[in-house]
Protein backbone atom coordinates (compact mmCIF):
# COMPACT_ATOMS: atom_id res chain seq x y z
CA UNK A 1 0.00 0.00 0.00
CA UNK A 2 1.42 3.40 -0.98
CA UNK A 3 1.91 6.27 1.49
CA UNK A 4 -1.04 8.03 -0.18
CA UNK A 5 -3.31 5.01 0.26
CA UNK A 6 -2.21 4.57 3.89
CA UNK A 7 -2.78 8.25 4.65
CA UNK A 8 -6.23 8.26 3.03
CA UNK A 9 -7.18 5.12 4.94
CA UNK A 10 -6.11 6.72 8.24
CA UNK A 11 -8.35 9.74 7.56
CA UNK A 12 -11.29 7.53 6.55
CA UNK A 13 -10.79 5.36 9.66
CA UNK A 14 -10.81 8.48 11.85
CA UNK A 15 -13.97 9.83 10.24
CA UNK A 16 -15.66 6.45 10.72
CA UNK A 17 -14.58 6.35 14.39
CA UNK A 18 -16.51 9.60 14.99
CA UNK A 19 -19.79 7.87 14.18
CA UNK A 20 -20.04 5.83 17.41
CA UNK A 21 -23.07 7.71 18.68
CA UNK A 22 -21.83 9.13 21.98
CA UNK A 23 -19.72 12.12 22.91
CA UNK A 24 -17.21 9.63 24.33
CA UNK A 25 -16.82 8.03 20.86
CA UNK A 26 -16.04 11.42 19.35
CA UNK A 27 -13.58 12.23 22.15
CA UNK A 28 -11.87 8.83 21.84
CA UNK A 29 -11.46 9.30 18.09
CA UNK A 30 -9.79 12.69 18.57
CA UNK A 31 -7.56 11.31 21.31
CA UNK A 32 -6.59 8.20 19.30
CA UNK A 33 -5.83 9.93 16.00
CA UNK A 34 -4.14 13.13 17.22
CA UNK A 35 -0.39 12.79 17.64
CA UNK A 36 0.87 14.30 20.89
CA UNK A 37 2.32 17.21 18.89
CA UNK A 38 -0.74 17.63 16.62
CA UNK A 39 -1.77 21.14 15.63
CA UNK A 40 -5.48 21.62 14.95
CA UNK A 41 -6.42 24.59 12.79
CA UNK A 42 -10.05 25.50 12.37
CA UNK A 43 -11.59 28.54 10.70
CA UNK A 44 -12.48 31.17 13.27
CA UNK A 45 -10.42 29.63 16.06
CA UNK A 46 -6.80 30.04 17.05
CA UNK A 47 -4.41 27.19 16.27
CA UNK A 48 -4.61 24.63 19.07
CA UNK A 49 -2.32 21.87 20.26
CA UNK A 50 -3.78 18.51 21.28
CA UNK A 51 -4.44 19.35 24.97
CA UNK A 52 -6.13 22.66 24.08
CA UNK A 53 -8.25 20.96 21.40
CA UNK A 54 -9.32 18.21 23.79
CA UNK A 55 -10.18 20.76 26.48
CA UNK A 56 -12.08 23.02 24.07
CA UNK A 57 -14.30 20.29 22.66
CA UNK A 58 -14.47 17.84 25.57
CA UNK A 59 -13.91 19.65 28.88
CA UNK A 60 -17.55 19.08 29.83
CA UNK A 61 -18.48 15.58 28.71
CA UNK A 62 -21.99 16.07 30.12
CA UNK A 63 -22.35 19.56 28.64
CA UNK A 64 -25.25 20.70 26.57
CA UNK A 65 -23.62 21.55 23.23
CA UNK A 66 -25.53 18.49 22.08
CA UNK A 67 -23.08 16.84 19.69
CA UNK A 68 -22.89 13.11 20.35
CA UNK A 69 -22.29 11.80 16.83
CA UNK A 70 -20.49 13.14 13.79
CA UNK A 71 -20.95 11.68 10.31
CA UNK A 72 -18.73 12.95 7.50
CA UNK A 73 -19.99 12.62 3.95
CA UNK A 74 -16.75 12.72 1.97
CA UNK A 75 -17.37 14.02 -1.53
CA UNK A 76 -13.71 14.19 -2.62
CA UNK A 77 -10.50 12.85 -1.15
CA UNK A 78 -6.97 12.86 -2.53
CA UNK A 79 -3.45 12.60 -1.18
CA UNK A 80 0.06 13.59 -2.10
CA UNK A 81 2.51 11.78 0.12
CA UNK A 82 1.22 11.93 3.67
CA UNK A 83 -1.02 14.97 3.11
CA UNK A 84 -4.71 14.19 2.58
CA UNK A 85 -7.15 16.71 1.13
CA UNK A 86 -10.86 16.28 1.77
CA UNK A 87 -14.06 17.95 0.70
CA UNK A 88 -16.86 16.84 2.94
CA UNK A 89 -20.11 17.69 4.70
CA UNK A 90 -19.98 17.02 8.45
CA UNK A 91 -23.30 16.16 10.06
CA UNK A 92 -23.33 16.76 13.83
CA UNK A 93 -26.14 14.88 15.58
CA UNK A 94 -27.67 15.34 19.01
CA UNK A 95 -28.80 12.46 21.23
CA UNK A 96 -32.25 12.48 19.58
CA UNK A 97 -30.76 12.04 16.11
CA UNK A 98 -31.31 15.64 14.98
CA UNK A 99 -28.69 17.09 12.62
CA UNK A 100 -27.85 20.28 14.55
CA UNK A 101 -24.82 21.49 12.58
CA UNK A 102 -23.97 20.69 8.95
CA UNK A 103 -21.00 22.63 7.58
CA UNK A 104 -19.44 22.03 4.17
CA UNK A 105 -15.71 21.71 4.80
CA UNK A 106 -12.43 21.49 2.95
CA UNK A 107 -9.85 19.87 5.18
CA UNK A 108 -6.20 18.95 5.17
CA UNK A 109 -4.78 16.13 7.28
CA UNK A 110 -1.04 15.61 7.63
CA UNK A 111 -0.53 11.99 8.67
CA UNK A 112 2.54 10.62 10.39
CA UNK A 113 2.79 7.08 11.80
CA UNK A 114 -1.00 6.61 11.61
CA UNK A 115 -1.79 9.81 13.53
CA UNK A 116 -2.47 13.43 12.64
CA UNK A 117 0.47 15.77 12.93
CA UNK A 118 -1.74 18.59 11.61
CA UNK A 119 -5.43 18.91 10.85
CA UNK A 120 -6.81 22.06 9.24
CA UNK A 121 -10.47 22.63 8.37
CA UNK A 122 -11.75 25.53 6.31
CA UNK A 123 -15.43 26.52 6.55
CA UNK A 124 -17.77 29.18 7.93
CA UNK A 125 -17.28 28.79 11.71
CA UNK A 126 -20.15 31.01 12.86
CA UNK A 127 -22.77 28.23 13.31
CA UNK A 128 -20.26 26.16 15.33
CA UNK A 129 -19.24 29.14 17.47
CA UNK A 130 -22.91 29.91 18.12
CA UNK A 131 -23.51 26.29 19.19
CA UNK A 132 -20.62 26.59 21.67
CA UNK A 133 -21.98 29.90 22.99
CA UNK A 134 -19.18 31.99 21.49
CA UNK A 135 -19.13 34.82 19.02
CA UNK A 136 -16.56 35.29 16.28
CA UNK A 137 -14.49 37.66 18.44
CA UNK A 138 -13.93 35.20 21.29
CA UNK A 139 -10.95 32.86 21.42
CA UNK A 140 -11.13 29.12 22.13
CA UNK A 141 -8.11 29.31 24.42
CA UNK A 142 -9.68 31.92 26.74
Amino acid sequence: MSIEEQSIQTVLDFLKALEGGTKQHVRDAYDSYFADNCIYQNSGLPDMDKPTTMNFFFSDMDGENGIVKLVADVTHIAAKGNVVFTERVDHHYDEDGNDILTPSICGIFEVENGKFKRWADYFDPNPMLHLFGMDQNQQAAE
